[in-house]
């Protein structure tokens, strides 16, 4: 039940423009929807130091403030009475959460851990129990927070290296993506810090390892079970899309399996925050994923995730992209022209909507109208889905991973399972002023994550 309701307008953490969105009390954590009766945005739990007060915010009236450890935010509402309104009913979540000694809240549902508001993080407050993987860039290990023994996945990067590569703006846009997503089938950061010359995500731990890592064990998956995992790739997506931002790198190495055998995207390194109506241009993602738009150097928007969601599907079904060649010409040129060939025992229901995500011209792919994910829901292949029970995570899965405890990490490669734990050594000094200015800020805790992409 909630405590107080309605729309508001709220100036976003770091392009200062106002949004309107559906906001609720519950508990002692105010919520953002972008309607009524949507799926959750963000989450703002109220701890018992924040403040609450009336200001005045440039042009807009009614303006009030809650102001955390970190931050400011700015809300604006429809009349001075609803201001007031506000107003009061936060300072009563402020009253309950220091008599409840609520400040334990997180802001993530599926999580179960949580630090003082006011802690600032170091990599000498987790203990390293294993590497996951490894990038261009650092690599992903699994971290176990001494304080309440919660398990986190601890992404580690180096200033330097993202620095020669230009990478710099794009892994803040990451950072800003992982602690604004609050959704059954994304991973989220809980924290971000810093020292000379690293920078760490703490991310939720998802132990059942890759989807790429079944596939190459398994070879392909039933009809049955590439629904489910399509549906609920579908509904994160949607999500994104819904925030203004496309993925363009969703391909099984992306994809991990939960506990209970649920998927969750991972690695926004390439996301990218687009306005309604707007394009990007970058060339960037996976060859076997790439959509012929972008092969072509044409201005594109969210639809690419769209073909690279049915190139997905078309490889768990079959075990291998339809256009794939071992030479990368020949794969882009099979990308542009040639048609998919399907498999005998493929149903017509999914050949029809891997044939319509796969359509060349971007305009008439399927996901390509306004409703985007709502189109490709309509599908006759998820004809007979509960998409809330989907979104509950209450339609089980065929595979379930199996593990013996909780740091349990055989659904990991062992290649990475190998490499020994810890932090490389790197030599401060080879950094400049510019670069360490660069990430002034990058240091975040979850409960009070920056809103960057409002």
């Amino acid at each position: 039940m909630s405590l107080k309701e309605g729309y508001l307008e709220k100036q976003g953490g770091f392009l200062k423009s106002w949004k309107k969105k559906w906001y609720e009390v519950k508990g002692t954590t105010i919520y953002s929807y972008k309607k009524k009766g949507s799926e959750a945005l963000s989450q703002i739990p109220i701890r018992p130091k924040y403040t609450v007060q009336a200001c005045t915010e440039g042009k807009k009236s009614h303006c009030f403030k809650i102001n955390t450890e970190s931050r400011a935010y700015l809300f604006a509402a429809s009349s001075d009475k609803e201001a007031k309104a506000w107003i009061s009913t936060i300072k009563e979540l402020i009253s309950n959460s220091s008599s409840s000694n609520a400040s334990a809240a997180s802001i993530k549902p599926q999580g179960s851990g949580s630090i003082a508001p006011n802690k600032k993080l170091s990599v000498e407050d987790f203990d390293v129990i294993s590497v996951l993987g490894r990038g261009t860039y650092g690599k992903v290990q699994l971290v176990r927070l001494k304080s309440n023994a919660q398990l986190y996945a601890m992404k580690t990067m180096s200033k330097r290296r993202l620095a020669e590569s230009d990478q710099i703006e794009q892994t803040i846009t990451e950072r800003n993506v992982l602690t604004q997503i609050v959704h059954p089938f994304l991973v989220g950061a809980h924290y971000s810090f810093q020292n000379e010359v690293k920078i760490f995500l703490v991310l939720d731990y998802v132990p059942g390892g890759e989807l790429f890592g079944r596939l190459k064990e398994e070879g392909n998956f039933s009809e049955s079970r590439v629904k489910l995992y399509s549906a609920e790739l579908l509904l994160g997506l949607g999500h994104l899309h819904s925030l203004g931002l496309v993925y363009r790198d969703l391909k099984p190495e992306n994809i991990l399996v939960d506990k209970e055998g649920h998927i969750r995207i991972t690695d926004f390194g390439l996301a990218k925050k687009t306005a309604f109506g707007e394009t990007t241009n970058t060339f960037c993602g996976t060859p076997e994923y790439i959509a012929p738009e972008m092969l072509l150097k044409q201005p594109y928007d969210k639809v690419v995730d769209w073909w690279s969601f049915g190139i997905l599907i078309f490889e768990m079904l079959t075990g291998l992209p339809p256009f794939y060649d071992e030479n990368v010409n020949t794969m882009y040129k099979a990308i542009l022209h040639v048609e998919v060939e399907y498999p005998s025992g493929m149903s017509g229901p999914v050949k029809d909507l891997i044939s319509k995500l796969l359509d060349k011209n971007p305009k008439t792919r399927l996901g390509a109208g306004p409703t985007d994910a709502e189109e490709i829901k309509a599908h006759p292949f998820f004809n007979g889905i509960d998409w809330k029970a989907v979104y509950d995570k209450k339609t089980k899965p065929e595979w379930v991973p199996k593990l013996k405890n909780g740091v349990d990490v055989t659904n990991f490669d062992e290649e990475f399972l190998a490499e020994p734990t810890g932090f490389s050594f790197e030599d401060p000094t080879l950094l400049d002023t510019d670069t360490q200015s660069a990430f002034a800020g990058f240091t975040c805790v979850a409960d009070s994550a920056l809103d960057a992409l409002e």
